[in-house]
Formats: structure tokens, sequence, C-alpha cells
């Protein structure tokens, strides 16, 4: 369709083209007709002249010879015969052209007047030798003036005239240079005193006054304040927020406080100062910002927990008004007696095989509700370790057992084979009782923090380092806050340091050391060692910890006191 409409336009313009060109063709053609015709007509008229001009000097020269011929023998030759013999001549020179057109009828008349001069002139000189009375024709006609002739001589001067009148003055010429500055004159009289003066205004300090006192507003949208100043001088106004350096996302016009899309961090004091030469003066304002709870910990989708320790399942929201926090079981009740709540967190003493099953972690404020779902496995006590730093944690449980899996099962059969708080403190102990095992794993509590280690070849008191591909370093709780986490060995030549005085040490240049004798009485350092940009033989921490010095990660500092610290092994 629309390529029919193309070729139809084309032969419409093709068509339009065509005829501008037969158009142009045939006034070019018609041009050059007149110009042809033009040129005809002037060639005929320069004939016509040239045929007149030869016809009037034959008549000259035949007349010349009538007047020669017969003048002397005939005196009573008059003017009509003369003209019938030139008019014979005149038809018969007329007669041999026979190539002339129309325009004979002008030719005559040119000819006929010029005859008749002629025939006037022969009258006046046949009148005149014969004395005959003769009758002076009309005038002819004025002739053409002659050329101007030469100018004359250049004439003498003339006497100088009388002087004029004189002329008006001219403009005003340019100011001469100033002349040398005159003397000082004395000085004049005092002028009469003037009117007594309107009274001016009084200054006072600035005074403020704020609306409204208190705001409450819901996340993303606009808080407002008003803050009217009064002082003479006019005080300058301006808002700042309690403990901080400034107000973001705000804007303050005509002394008004607007924050538009607001959140919860800004919530919190604002004070609105006035401030002139005479003083300044200030009112504070609190905007409350409400927000929907949002969990900030959550447990795990699936827990493990050894029979007949505390399960204890953290579960945290956050949220404007506090949400109120309910744990529940589905449609069965929580295990009766052995059941609390304590900040949020769920425990169950004595955790028994009944007590698995799915719970509810519930969150709610009035603009909104939010839940999770966490399931409760129970493990049989002989086929997990029998910790006394994790034991009652199912979290820190499940993570841990997650870590070991690839390394030793599913299903491993873990065995103490050294507690400091149990076994005492001094690290020949712990070279006695686990030198020489293999797949043990190191357990570190420091205060509320919990780190600790892999490795699958044995501990020694010989000395070095020893090489392994499979060791790692772990943190369930540490300083940063991050979620559990494991490092894996990335340079095996330095996994493990065997040494008679020293406890269990990961890493080139011991980056996890543990001291004879750790305990806090003692006061014997132990000590994290990483870099900010490394953590040394052992794979890079979580995005985000390298931000500070990694050395406080795992334990609140580098340097610390140990809480308590045990070691298992794969029986």
């Amino acid at each position: 369709m629309d390529k029919h409409a193309e070729e139809t336009k084309l032969s419409q313009a093709k068509k339009c083209d065509n005829f501008h060109k037969a158009s142009l063709l045939l006034s070019v053609f018609a041009i050059v007709l007149t110009i042809a015709l033009f040129l005809r007509l002037e060639i005929n008229t320069q004939i016509l002249e040239v045929k007149v001009t030869l016809e009037i000097q034959q008549i000259k020269e035949t007349l010349k010879v009538v007047k020669d011929a017969r003048l002397p023998a005939n005196d009573s030759l008059d003017a009509s015969s003369v003209i019938k013999y030139r008019s014979k001549i005149v038809r018969r020179s007329l007669g041999t052209q026979h190539n002339v057109s129309g325009d004979a009828d002008e030719a005559d008349s040119a000819i006929k007047k010029y005859v008749a001069s002629l025939i006037a002139e022969s009258i006046e000189s046949y009148c005149q030798p014969t004395k005959k009375l003769c009758m002076a024709g009309p005038p002819g006609p004025k002739g053409i003036p002659g050329k101007d002739g030469k100018d004359g001589r250049k004439g003498n001067h003339g006497y100088p005239g009388e002087v004029g009148p004189v002329g008006e003055p001219g403009l005003k010429g340019d100011a001469g240079n100033p002349g040398i500055k005159g003397q000082r004159g004395d000085p004049g009289l005092p002028g009469n005193p003037g009117p007594k003066g309107e009274p001016g205004e009084s200054i006072f300090a600035p005074d403020v006054d704020v609306s409204p006192a208190s705001l409450t507003v819901r996340e993303k949208q606009t808080a407002t304040f008003n803050c009217s100043a009064d002082g003479n001088p006019k005080p300058r106004v301006t808002w700042s927020k309690v403990k901080n350096t400034g107000i973001e996302n705000f804007d303050s016009r005509d002394n008004k406080l607007l924050i538009r899309n607001v959140g919860y961090n800004d919530s919190g004091s604002y004070v609105c100062m006035a401030e002139n030469i005479l003083g300044k003066m200030q009112k504070e304002v609190k905007l409350f910002v409400e927000v929907p709870p949002v969990f900030i910990q959550s447990p795990d989708r699936f827990l493990r927990v050894i029979g007949r320790s505390d399960a204890s399942i953290p579960c945290r929201a956050f949220g404007f008004p506090p949400p109120a926090m309910v744990w529940s079981r589905g449609f069965l009740s929580l295990p009766q007696g052995r059941t609390s709540v304590t900040s949020y967190n769920l425990t169950i003493a004595n955790f028994s095989p009944k007590d698995a099953g799915v719970y509810q972690c519930k969150a709610s404020n009035k603009l909104g509700t939010i839940s999770t779902l966490t399931t409760l496995n129970y493990v049989p006590p002989e086929s997990w370790m029998n910790s006394a730093i994790i034991g009652g944690n199912a979290q820190y449980q499940t993570k841990l057992h997650e870590f070991l899996t690839p390394a030793v099962g599913s299903h491993p059969q873990w065995i103490l084979c050294y507690r400091a708080c149990t076994h005492g403190w001094a690290v020949s102990t712990f070279h006695s009782r686990c030198d020489g095992k293999r797949n043990t794993v190191t357990i570190v509590k420091v205060g509320q923090y919990v780190f600790g280690g892999y490795t699958d070849i044995p501990w020694a008191s010989s000395g070095g380092y020893g090489y392994t591909s499979k060791a790692f370093i772990f943190s369930l709780r540490n300083s940063r806050g991050l979620q559990p986490f494991k490092s894996m060995v990335i340079q095996p030549q330095y996994a493990i340091y065997k040494m008679s005085s020293f406890g269990p040490t990961f890493g080139y240049n011991y980056n996890i050391y543990i001291a004879d004798n750790a305990n806090s009485q003692m006061r014997a350092s132990s000590y994290t060692k990483f870099s900010r940009y490394s953590s040394g033989s052992y794979s890079s921490f979580p995005v985000g910890s390298w931000r500070r010095d990694q050395s406080s990660i795992l334990a609140g500092s580098q340097n610390f006191e140990i809480t308590d610290w045990e070691v298992f092994y794969v029986d």
C-alpha cells in the first residue's frame, strides 16, 4: 500500500517536471520568434530607406537634366510640366522594382514633399531673371540650431565689492587650564539648630518561639517545624540537630525546618537558634519517626540442638513504636516450665526429642507485622561434641557443624580431649592429652566472643610449622557483628605451628596464638594478629571487615584474656 502511494507520488512529480520543461521550451521558442520578427522588420525598414534614398537621388539627377535641357529653349516651362515629367520617371523607376511592398505610399508622400521644395527653388530662379511677379510662399519650418561658436576672450577683473555683514558667533571653544587655587576663606557663621528628631527604635536580645514542640510522622513523610524570632537588630536564625554535626535531607527557608522523606535516623531533637549582637536564644523541638518492624537478627531456618542441652534461639527486631515480640509453635504450645524469653531470645532448657519442630518468631507494631520460622532438630548427645562453650546455643552448634561437615562428614563422633576450665590452664596438659590426635577442633571463648580453628593434622611438641590444605579458622560471634564465617588456609605450609610452650597456634606469624596459662587470673597474653588488608595465612574475612584493623575482629582486641578454651577430636 505504501509502495503504491510512493510510486503514484513519483509519477505525479515526473509529470509536473515534464510540464515545467515543456513550458520552459515554449517560452524560449516564443522569445526567439519575437526576436526574429523584430529583426525582419528592422531589415525591411533599412531596405526601404535605401530604396527611398536612391529614388530621391534619381529624381534630383532627372530634375537637373530637365533644367539644363529645357530652360534655355522654353522659358514658359511651368511646375506642372515638370511634375508631370517627373511623375513619369517616378512611375517608370518604381515599375522596375517589383519587390517594393505596400510602404510605397509613404515613400510617394516623402518624394512629393521633396519635389515640391525643388519646384519652389526652380520657380524662384525662374522669376528673378524674367522680372516676373512671384508671390512668396508660406515660411518654411524652423531649421535645426547650429553648433555653438567658440568662447570669447576672458574679461578683466571687476572692482572689489563692499564688505558683507558680520556673521553669527561660532561654537564655544574648549575651557582653558585651571588657574592656581586661591586662599581659603574665613569660616561662616554657625547655622540655626535643627528641630528635635523622632525617638529611635529600642534594641533588644532575640526571643524565639517554635511550633510544634513535638512532631510524630511516619517513615518517608515530610516533617515541618516553624521558628519565629523577634529582636532588634533582626536576629539570624539557624537550625541544628542535637548531638550531630548537621542535618541531612532538609530545607531551611523563612526560618522553617523542612525534612523530606524522613527515616528513623532523622528522629531526635532539633534546636532553633536566633542570634544578634545582644545575645542568642534557642528552643528545642523533638521529632519521632514511626517505622514498621524489621528483623535485625533472625535464627537460621534449621538448627541442630544437642539432647539434654539448653537451646537458645536468637530473634531481634527493630521498629518504632518498639515492636512486640512473640514466640509460638504452630498448633502446639511451647514446652511448659522449660521455656523462657529473654531479650527476645527463646531458651528451651533440657532439650528433648519432643521439643523438636517448627517455631515462629513474630514482631508487630501499629505499622505492620513480620515473622520468621526456624526448625529445631534433635541431635543425640552421643553424636555431637559436649561443648561447655557452645552446647547451650543451637545457632552456634548448627554453624560449627556446617563448617566441619566438608572436612569430617555429617555424623562424626566428637570426643573431648582438653578443656582449660576442667583440666587446667597449662599448655603442657593440652599437649599430653591431644598430641598425635587427628581432626581436632579448638573452640575459644573471650567474654561474649567465640572463635577457633580446625586442622586435620595432629598437634605436636617438636616445633615448626605443619602443612595442610584443609585447615581453617572460624568465628561464631565477633566484635563487628558479622555473621558467623570461616576462613580457609591459603598458605598451607604455614597452616599450624607446633611448639611445646604454645597452645593451639594457627598461621604464619601466629595469626591465632593461645598462650600458656592464658586464663584471666594469670594475665598471660594470647593474641590474634592480622593486618588491615590481609588475614595472613588464611583467606580474607567478609567484605567490610578490612576497613579497620582486623586483629580485633575475633576477640574484640588484639591481646586478650581467655574465658575458656577446649579441644575435641574425631574418634
